[in-house]
């Protein structure tokens, strides 16, 4: 880097540092993000693999793109796995995404959020009267979750991986009555969305298992892309060696490998319906420490909507960026003019799903407050 821009980032460090320690308003954390890079490292996996697609190609002959093996016959079976919270329209939009290659989707549902907050269950009757649902009722494994009220203290982290643990229970159940060769497990959350591509891919190819999959990170809709294509990696493929007793068997949204999947799906992150939603979530999940003392000021339904259209961030915090460059590019998202290369699903109805697509206006939820204007 040439040494002007390096002092340039260092006064910006030292300016944005000296103004977040003085400003009595600013929320709790502004200073850690803004010196991030100055004391922490990206945990990211750092092996990328490039994904090359050829549609005039056989699957058989990507393999050779990606240094890998085609797999010998065609019995090699895939399985998605998710845990889901509220996110209809994003689960419909996984399974017609995933399900032509996709052999048997495992989700789990809990009628506690991560912090231990009631709330109902709804999914089981969606997915038994509600026709959106009817293709895929046949691959459908669903399971509900005990949740519980945390202990004083207790981190809602722990509610989460109990909840993990439940979804690697359950695969190992159905794993210990499948016979045949290991399958190709997709882990991930459910607005976490492998392509149908990287499904076939990873069926057809006998890849080194685990292997993280990159996927584009959006914030709220498809409007604002918040990175580029291993932006979010906490998605992976696992095989589990002999009935899933192999050394990678946990069901977790952890780093379990150096390598990476380029442009393998889309992180589509708060990306609700309803205002509503936002908060269930921003109370509910495992970072909810970052509303910190002020969550009346941030959970304002006119606040989340205005958030929603700027494409800021929800809590009002500085980006996890662990350059001064990445914090730099990253402090306003620029909005995208297209719905080029998203889940087909969202494009087809377009109409129906318009809060997630680019647009004027398409920002605007259906609950939002009657005073807000753009």
């Amino acid at each position: 880097m040439p040494r002007g821009r390096t002092l340039l980032y260092v006064l910006v460090a030292f300016f944005c540092g000296w103004f977040l320690v003085v400003h009595p308003r600013l929320p709790r954390g502004y200073f850690a993000y803004s010196t991030r890079p100055l004391w922490d490292t990206n945990e990211a996996p750092n092996e990328v693999i490039r994904q090359y697609r050829a549609p005039e190609l056989a699957l058989r002959d990507h393999c050779a793109l990606h240094d890998w093996s085609p797999r010998q016959g065609n019995t090699t079976q895939v399985w998605d796995a998710t845990i889901w919270s509220t996110e209809t329209d994003l689960y419909l939009t996984r399974l017609h995404e995933l399900d032509p290659v996709v052999d048997r989707f495992f989700v789990l549902e809990s009628d506690r959020t991560f912090t231990g907050l009631e709330k109902p269950l709804v999914l089981g009757d969606l997915l038994r009267s509600d026709e959106r649902f009817a293709p895929f009722r046949r691959k459908i494994e669903y399971r509900t979750f005990k949740g519980r009220m945390l202990e004083k203290g207790e981190s809602p982290f722990a509610q989460e991986g109990q909840m993990r643990t439940a979804m690697t229970d359950l695969l190992r159940e159905n794993l210990a009555a499948f016979d045949g060769p290991p399958p190709v497990l997709l882990f991930s959350d459910v607005d976490e969305i492998p392509s149908r591509q990287t499904a076939a891919l990873l069926q057809a190819c006998a890849f080194d298992a685990p292997l993280h999959l990159g996927l584009k990170s959006y914030l709220y809709s498809f409007e604002f892309e918040e990175g580029g294509e291993t932006a979010s990696w906490r998605a992976k493929a696992v095989q589990w060696p002999e009935r899933g007793n192999g050394p990678n068997e946990f069901y977790n949204h952890g780093k379990v490998s150096e390598r990476i999947l380029a442009n393998s799906g889309w992180h589509c992150s708060w990306c609700f319906r309803h205002i509503s939603e936002f908060r269930t979530k921003a109370e509910g999940y495992s970072h909810v420490d970052r509303l910190g003392s002020r969550p009346t000021a941030l959970l304002r339904p006119k606040r989340i909507q205005k958030t929603i259209c700027s494409g800021l961030d929800f809590f009002g915090m500085l980006p996890e960026a662990y350059t001064y460059r990445d914090l730099v590019d990253r402090l306003r998202i620029r909005p995208k003019q297209s719905a080029v290369d998203i889940p087909s699903y969202v494009v087809k109805h377009r109409e129906e799903l318009r809060y997630l697509l680019p647009g004027p206006g398409n920002c605007i939820r259906e609950d939002a407050p009657k005073s807000f204007h753009l």
